[in-house]
This record gives C-alpha cells, sequence and structure tokens, in this order.
C-alpha cells in the first residue's frame, strides 16, 4: 500500500516514551494481522516464528561490518525457505 506524499515516515513508539502499551499484546494483535499477509510464501505460525527468530539474530549480531536490515532478511530468508 503506497503511501502518501505527504507522509515521510511512520514512526513506531516500541519502548513506551511516548504511549503507554502493553507490549506483548500489542505484539500478538501486529503479528497475527500480519502474518496472513505472507501465507503465499509461508505459514503464518511458521511465519511469526522466523521472523522473531530473524529480529533477535539482527538484536544479538555485534558485528559492525553486517547491515541490521541485511542481516535479518538474510537470516528470516535462510530459516524460512
Amino acid at each position: 500500500m503506497p503511501l502518501s506524499p505527504a507522509i515521510r515516515a511512520i514512526l513506531f513508539d516500541l519502548d513506551d516514551t511516548l504511549i503507554r502499551i502493553e507490549f506483548e499484546a500489542f505484539m500478538n494483535d501486529y503479528l497475527s494481522l500480519l502474518a496472513p499477509r505472507f501465507a503465499h510464501a509461508c505459514a503464518p505460525q511458521r511465519f511469526v516464528k522466523e521472523l522473531m527468530a530473524s529480529v533477535a539474530a539482527m538484536v544479538d549480531n555485534t558485528d559492525a561490518s553486517r547491515r541490521t536490515w541485511r542481516f535479518s532478511a538474510r537470516t528470516f530468508s535462510r530459516n524460512s525457505a
């Protein structure tokens, strides 16, 4: 879905700096809406499992020469193939 030309960024306040949220409930709701959009490529339950594993690998990555997004995408692709 393309963004309006007036919208240049979407910011998520995931650390409760601006808005208090129940993070676990938010993630469950978010992933339950996101996963079906990738059902053509991966079963929704597996998508969530592999996405969270790739995010954990990205967070644990300490090699500054590896770009965070690329590292996560490669980990996800390798695990969900």
